[in-house]
């Protein structure tokens, strides 16, 4: 231990992190002088980080200095047993190496406690109860789980978190290792990861099935904090053809999802290799997968894939004689049909598609057969039809309770609004498709509405706010299929407004704008483009000098005060539950906070202050 008023070995921006002042104390006893600067600060934060932050691991990784660089340290760390090998002389036993150390825990703990730490080694991340109870639990002692969960919680074998209004678990990556290897010694490994796919295929079907309801924000919540158990799953089904249809169904289930997230190169990615993987044997699932990946490659810009996944969907459709597969194949052909500018071709595809959806009830299907439509019929030059299915998509969507497509057919109606040179309808619209999008975390619809925004501001006269919604704009672009896909003429008329402003302000000033939106978090940027006065300035001091909270953070640091959890915050700020748990962690993270009562009682002396 560091003798008393001995110089602390951490210098810089590290020197409140425990993990690391450990790390240098130990460090310094066994290599006198040693210190934690500038150049060695990152290789330090990556080995803490690579050891989940556990004091003992922390411990025998610095006694190896004796023999060893930080970095040599670092690139072993692969294998932590081997590496953390030798501890204190002085130390009993179960403490001389990481692997004792959590051999003994290992044998503290009951039978089925064990077998249970080994059972939830296979999630990758972190996991809800349904799913320990759906995958892990013995149909023998089912009801037993709940108390086997509580005592790993208690032993500190698993952590308990709180996301999305969710109570979650995760295991330290240490421990995850350590279960894996007790697993892989029962023979259960391959029937559990049968068992977790089977179970993501669930909730991955489940969210496809609720995305035109009001359930679809917290699908879109439960898929975010699932990524790494689907992308686990999905995985696992490029192990062998017989695998691959549950992939397939998973993949084309979540085309949705990556679409609204923006992710379409992840989600092309997945269906191309899936779709080689799987047995070629015309099927519903390869037909859903090819209409998904014709749509996300032509989104993307590769027009030469997206013709040659439909023309494949539809030589499908037509061995398996299936009416909805048909309609399928013919609403991937329209899109196509409508990035090539082939308007007259994709009314036709769009039109015959939707007529089956209509019968078939599928409200997701209809939708999607009405966005192409209207968007075709509008460069067609048939402005009333085009109106006529966004408003239909309106009347599906706000009646359900969905938010994505809502979003998106208020983004075109506001479209059609400002080609009719009903301006201020359309600011009304695009504002109302913001807050949707904003909902959900939409960035593809957000950017066009900001897009929109951006426009009205020059016709407002006040370039400088258009040179920041462009910047804004543009970032969004970068992560998500920008507005210009969706309307190919659109940057005629972006490109008139912004040389407009550039006139007004100046070349200089204008770049100094548009990196200013372009650097904003989405939640900022959305909150400027809707006007809540003073969202990016900062207003709250927790610390003069130091720590500072944009007004919106103030806002949800006082509700988090009052007790609110993050679901019931972002109801009552009309946010994502995402994005309110992203400010919280933006305040525990500035404040050096770790947990929400702190932040209670920081707001309650901000008060007090106020007052005297």
């Amino acid at each position: 231990m560091p003798q008393p008023n001995q110089q602390s070995a951490v210098s810089g921006g590290l020197s409140h992190y425990e993990a690391v002042i450990l790390f240098a104390e130990r460090a310094a006893a066994v290599v006198p002088g040693f210190t934690v600067t500038e150049n060695n600060q990152d290789v330090v934060a990556t080995i803490c980080r690579r050891l989940d932050g556990l004091p003992l691991a922390i411990e025998l990784a610095a006694v190896r200095l004796r023999s060893m660089s930080v970095e040599q340290i670092l690139q072993r760390l692969t294998d932590r047993y081997g590496l953390l090998t030798s501890g204190g002389r002085g130390a009993p036993a179960r403490q001389q190496t990481l692997q004792w150390c959590i051999d003994w825990s290992h044998e503290l703990c009951t039978r089925a406690e064990r077998e249970m730490w080994g059972r939830l080694a296979i999630f990758s991340g972190s996991f809800e109860l349904d799913a320990v109870e759906a995958i892990c639990s013995d149909p023998a002692a089912g009801d037993q789980v709940v108390d086997v969960v509580g005592s790993l919680i208690d032993k500190s074998i698993l952590i308990r978190e709180e996301i999305g209004g969710a109570v979650r678990y995760r295991m330290l990556e240490t421990l995850r290792d350590y279960g894996t290897e007790r697993l892989q010694e029962t023979g259960e490994f391959g029937s559990l990861l049968r068992r977790h796919r089977d179970w993501y295929e669930h909730v991955v079907l489940r969210a496809e099935v609720d995305w035109i309801s009001s359930r679809q924000e917290a699908s879109i919540v439960r898929l975010d904090a699932e990524q790494p158990n689907i992308l686990a799953s999905l995985q696992f089904c490029l192990t062998s053809p017989r695998e691959a249809d549950a992939g397939l169904r998973m993949a084309a289930a979540l085309y949705p999802y990556w679409l609204v997230r923006g992710r379409l190169r992840e989600g092309m990615r997945w269906l191309a290799q899936l779709l080689t993987m799987q047995d070629p044997e015309p099927s519903m699932e390869r037909i859903k997968a090819l209409h998904a990946l014709s749509v996300l490659s032509g989104l993307h810009g590769d027009l030469e894939a997206s013709a040659l996944y439909a023309e494949r969907g539809a030589t499908v459709a037509a061995q398996l004689g299936d009416r909805t597969g048909r309609a399928l194949a013919a609403d991937a052909a329209g899109h196509h049909a409508l990035i090539t500018r082939d308007t007259s071709t994709a009314c036709e595809y769009s039109e015959s598609s939707l007529g089956v959806f209509r019968e078939d009830g599928n409200p997701l299907y209809m939708i999607w057969s009405l966005l192409g439509l209207a968007l075709a019929s509008d460069a067609a030059g048939n402005r009333t039809r085009s109106e006529e299915c966004r408003r239909e998509v309106l009347a599906l969507t706000a009646s359900r309770g969905e938010s994505v497509y809502r979003g998106w057919s208020l983004w075109g109606l506001g479209m059609g609004a400002w080609n009719r040179g009903e301006h201020s309808h359309a600011k009304d619209l695009v504002t109302q498709g913001l807050q949707c999008a904003r909902l959900v975390d939409d960035r593809i619809s957000a950017a066009g509405c900001m897009e929109i925004l951006s426009w009205i501001a020059a016709e407002a006269g006040v370039p400088r706010r258009v040179a920041k919604l462009m910047g804004a704009t543009d970032a969004l672009a970068q992560t998500a299929a920008g507005p210009n896909t969706i309307y190919p003429n659109l940057h005629l008329i972006h490109d008139r407004f912004e040389r407009q402003a550039r006139r007004t302000i100046g070349g200089r000033a204008f770049e100094t704008e548009f990196r200013r939106g372009r650097g904003m978090r989405f939640e900022d940027a959305a909150a400027f483009a809707l006007n809540e006065h003073g969202s990016t300035a900062a207003v709250t001091t927790a610390q003069p000098g130091l720590t500072s909270l944009t007004q919106r953070e103030q806002q949800v640091a006082e509700l988090v005060a009052e007790g609110l959890t993050n679901k019931a915050i972002a109801d009552k700020l009309v946010i994502s539950q995402r994005t309110a748990q992203g400010h919280v962690e933006h305040i525990l993270s500035k404040l050096g906070f770790t947990s929400r009562a702190q932040i209670a009682a920081w707001i309650i002396e901000q008060r007090q202050g106020q007052q005297s």
